[in-house]
């Protein structure tokens, strides 16, 4: 069979294919290292044979935020097996690389939602604000580095506050879906034991509302070292929504309250090893119960705000973790 595609017609191209950051960090790189780097093939090939240079000039190109510089990349000699540390010395916090930005008003996050025909945006200055107000109330409810926190919550704006949140503090987050049933979810976060864990009331899907509340009281239950359960009204308004069975719950808005002072919380990022747990992640258990892969680390080096690559923090059960860093074309 020929390998030539028959009728093929080309539906897009960038108008440019020079003006990418790919191809700004091609350059780089070409003029840093004083190599011939015609092409994108050029540069992977590069990155496979000295990832170590690659990954010194990728953290340069990309102005990490560090309050220590790592003393080596990485140690060469030692192979996958060995699990290699990566950046050792260096001290920084994931979440203080993401929140920052040049631009308050630049929008941070766009928000779309069944039934909702209007697209919601968060500016940076907008997500700065209620990080750091998730963040001061962590604290006061006793959250800590390496502490577990959760999310039994729908992929949108409050997973990706708590994450950072979280991440700014040095805790671990973890998080389900709304559709996994009570055993799949403490299949997962059994194994874990969070502190706290963030929920919705109900979610909307293919038309219809789901309530949510029913699955989370048992969820709680199964849940012995869970000391907060923090829920948002995601569909009906706080007036309808009924806490009095779920065992130690508060609303977002009284949980935030006791992060407000006499001012507004500074956002505070805990200077963490490059290898702290950052994500804790599941197998998807179609072949057994949930496997806890570890604590993806902060290994995953991040551009900057303005790059090409984001980070998801929910739907994370079904995802494979790694522990050295990887990028992608």
């Amino acid at each position: 069979m020929s390998n030539e595609i028959v009728g093929c017609r080309l539906m897009w191209e960038p108008d440019s294919k020079r003006n990418t950051q790919m191809d700004r960090f091609r350059a780089a790189v070409g003029a840093s290292c004083g190599l011939a780097l015609g092409s994108y093939h050029d540069l992977y090939q590069w990155s496979v044979e000295s990832y170590a240079d690659f990954w010194a000039e990728f953290w340069k190109f990309s102005g990490i935020v560090s309050s220590r510089m790592y003393d080596q990349v990485v140690d060469p000699s030692k192979g996958v097996a060995d699990v290699p540390e990566w950046f050792a010395g260096s001290r920084l916090n994931y979440a203080e690389n993401l929140l920052r930005h040049q631009h308050n008003d630049k929008v941070a996050l766009y928000l779309a939602r069944e039934g909702r025909e209007e697209v919601g945006k968060v500016t940076f200055q907008e997500l700065r604000q209620q990080v750091a107000l998730l963040a001061a109330a962590m604290r006061r409810m006793g959250v800590r580095r390496g502490d577990r926190v959760v999310g039994y919550l729908p992929n949108g704006e409050h997973a990706v506050e708590a994450m950072l949140a979280a991440a700014s503090i040095g805790a671990i987050w973890s998080s389900t879906s709304p559709d996994f049933g009570v055993n799949g979810v403490l299949d997962r976060f059994s194994q874990i034991q969070p502190k706290l864990l963030f929920s919705v009331e109900a979610v909307v899907y293919n038309g219809r509302t789901h309530g949510h509340l029913d699955k989370l009281q048992r969820v709680v239950k199964g849940l012995p070292d869970l000391q907060k359960v923090v829920v948002i009204p995601y569909v009906a308004p706080r007036g309808e929504v009924d806490l009095s069975q779920i065992p130690h719950s508060e609303f977002l808005e009284d949980f935030l309250a006791a992060g407000r002072g006499d001012q507004a919380p500074q956002l505070e990022f805990e200077q963490l090893p490059f290898s702290h747990p950052l994500f804790i992640m599941f197998s998807s258990g179609t072949t057994g119960a949930p496997k806890c892969n570890g604590a993806l680390g902060r290994g995953h080096p991040h551009p900057a705000p303005e790059g090409a690559h984001a980070a998801t923090a929910t739907w994370t059960a079904a995802t494979s973790s790694s522990t050295t860093p990887r990028w992608a074309g």
